[in-house]
């Protein structure tokens, strides 16, 4: 399964509330939740993160929603790998260090490189993963890369071509800004045109002493340790819960650990998978009976259990009210805690 920083949603929230909107309503919507834009090194499943992007867009009339996102995060949303991109000798050097770097930062899309006689194209693309429209993550994406290349190739650069795959809007005006007039539709890949001479370009000021940062910074994020076993594996099932059964061998597996070890890690945190699970169900249960439209029999169902009636008795179980007093609660003042016993 891939997964991607949750970083990589920085400023979300602010642009969907700037047109009026609750941001925590669609995130629900997507399964998404809300608490995991607090937690940067948090992982959020692929698909999850495409779906509210599209979904926002088309929930709030942006066409341009990826490219809105991008203007706000810039190009520090890269995280540790900015760091090698900005020390490369050259630009050329820099895209190759984005080649072979990238999936340090996500694997649900990937850059390649493709020389032919007017430059090298840096075609983006979407994981066959992730299912649905990819319009605005494919945009988002590019408009992050260009933002990265104005740092280097100065801050009225725009690439001598840029491609989409998808089809050419009716309006162009955000496109345009951010990418220049020479933009085509329809293309058989997304990407950027670099030229041979921009290639070429010096990078000032470049330190080979980061490439230790970065990887210092990667190692600390690969860690794994009785300590980051917990806040790992509410991670995993916070990103997978509405989407798939999350049983301890699937947790494990995404965290690329036996279900031994990780039952071995937790346990010497005074903690089980079992009742990370049940924190996480009862949490995101609350969120939806309160802040969304879903159905009582439909929030059973987004979040595993096998009938609704095992989702009333559980909920009831957890705070001492069932799923519709909780509903019917003016306030909803009912702390998101488990009932204490």
């Amino acid at each position: 399964m891939n997964f991607v920083p949750s970083i990589a949603l920085k400023g979300i929230d602010s642009l969907i509330e700037s047109f009026d909107e609750d941001p925590e309503r669609l995130m629900l919507e997507v399964g998404f939740l809300p608490e995991l834009l607090e937690r940067p090194d948090s992982l959020v499943e692929g698909q999850q993160f495409n779906d509210l992007i599209e979904h926002s867009a088309h929930q709030l009339g942006q066409r341009f929603f990826g490219l809105q996102l991008a203007a706000i995060q810039g190009a520090s949303i890269l995280g540790p790998l900015l760091f090698l991109l900005q020390n490369s000798a050259t630009v050329e050097e820099g895209i190759q260090t984005l080649l072979d770097n990238y999936a340090s930062h996500t694997e649900i899309t990937y850059f390649e490189r493709d020389v032919n006689p007017n430059g090298s194209i840096l075609t983006y693309r979407v994981s066959h993963t992730i299912k649905g429209e990819c319009t605005q993550i494919i945009e988002l994406g590019l408009a992050i890369l260009c933002l990265n290349l104005r740092r280097y190739l100065g801050s009225e650069w725009r690439a001598k071509a840029v491609y989409f795959e998808h089809a050419k809007p009716y309006e162009m005006g955000l496109l345009v800004e951010m990418f220049g007039d020479n933009i085509f539709f329809n293309q058989d890949v997304s990407g950027i045109l670099l030229t041979d001479d921009e290639m070429s370009r010096p990078i000032r000021d470049a330190s080979r002493l980061s490439q230790r940062h970065y990887e210092q910074e990667i190692t600390k994020r690969m860690e794994f340790s009785p300590r980051s076993a917990v806040v790992q594996t509410v991670n995993i099932i916070n990103a997978s819960l509405t989407r798939h059964p999350c049983s301890l061998d699937f947790v494990a597996k995404s965290l690329g650990k036996s279900p031994r070890t990780l039952r071995h890690y937790l346990q010497q945190q005074g903690t089980c998978f079992n009742e990370l699970l049940r924190e996480a169900r009862l949490n995101l249960a609350l969120r939806y009976l309160s802040h969304s439209g879903l159905s009582i029999t439909e929030i059973s169902a987004r979040l595993q259990f096998s009938e609704t009636s095992v989702f009333s008795r559980f909920v009831k179980k957890n705070t001492g009210l069932t799923p519709r007093q909780h509903r019917n609660n003016d306030d909803h003042s009912v702390a998101i805690t488990a009932k204490t016993t």
